[in-house]
């Protein structure tokens, strides 16, 4: 895989805008700290806690703000709350109203992963009434492979944006309180990829979202995660497999770590 630059900017964006009063969202919290978990795992990419930020219930200014000073070869942006279908558009609550979210899409990043863990039912939600990075899981993310192998995998890959959706167009996505079905359902699937013997392998979020399609049904529901490329060919994975014995080293570094203590 040819590297074109020795360090390409990665970052995530986790924004959690739960909602307020009867309409309060409790999973979404527990939905940003599992997904800041993940990035920071080995199966995640090992990203460091400059690489990854909370936005917590921002207001339309606020986010708008945020979004035009982002600068990365790779960003991701998660959103869980409420959201709705208008018109054919898709409409996520902030603190103060609605943004289309068309406004999560960069012009400044140039490859970039938008997942969105909200309802896109045709009817509008209710109005709903920080940028806070987190810690690190370990002090040292420099040559660590899935990192190494995260960077290459972002240099290599063509410019592009892709969307993944919690549910399909005209349908709810369920909160269990403890976070959303489909974030679980998606960290689930990534943190059991099966290396290839002593390799790694990576996956894509299309092929994750594919592998948790038939899951819905367990729900009873008609939602349906799947995926939408908006421009370009985006080719970064969202989730690694990793040999058992590497693993199990890894994990080894964690012991009395508290992972992911905000500040």
């Amino acid at each position: 895989m040819k590297r074109r630059s020795a360090n390409p900017v990665r970052e995530a964006i986790l924004i959690g805008c739960p909602g307020e009063n009867e309409n309060y969202l409790y999973g979404v919290s527990h939905d940003l700290l599992n997904l800041a978990n993940f990035l920071q795992s080995a199966e995640g990419g090992l990203w460091s806690r400059h690489e990854t930020y909370r936005l917590w219930n921002p207001s339309k200014a606020r986010l708008s703000e945020v979004m035009g000073l982002v600068r990365s070869d790779y960003l991701i942006i998660y959103f869980s709350g409420h959201g709705y279908m208008q018109n054919g558009t898709q409409y996520l609550c902030v603190a103060d109203g609605e943004i289309s979210e068309e406004l999560l899409i960069s012009k400044h990043n140039p490859r970039q992963l938008i997942i969105q863990d909200a309802c896109r039912e045709f009817a509008p939600s209710p109005t709903l009434k920080g940028y806070v990075p987190y810690g690190d899981i370990v002090e040292l993310f420099e040559g660590l492979p899935t990192r190494v192998l995260l960077d290459q995998h972002i240099d290599a890959s063509d410019k592009g944006v892709t969307i993944a959706y919690a549910t399909g167009i005209g349908s709810a996505a369920r909160d269990t309180g403890k976070g959303g079905w489909f974030t679980d359902r998606l960290l689930d699937q990534s943190r059991n990829l099966a290396p290839d013997g002593s390799n790694y392998t990576s996956h894509s979020i299309e092929k994750l979202i594919r592998s948790i399609e038939p899951l819905s049904l367990e729900i009873g529901t008609k939602q349906q995660p799947h995926t939408r490329l908006v421009s370009g060919n985006l080719t970064v994975p969202f989730a690694f497999g990793i040999p058992d014995d590497i693993k199990l080293k890894f994990d080894s570094r964690l012991d009395g770590v508290t992972i992911y203590a905000s500040h």
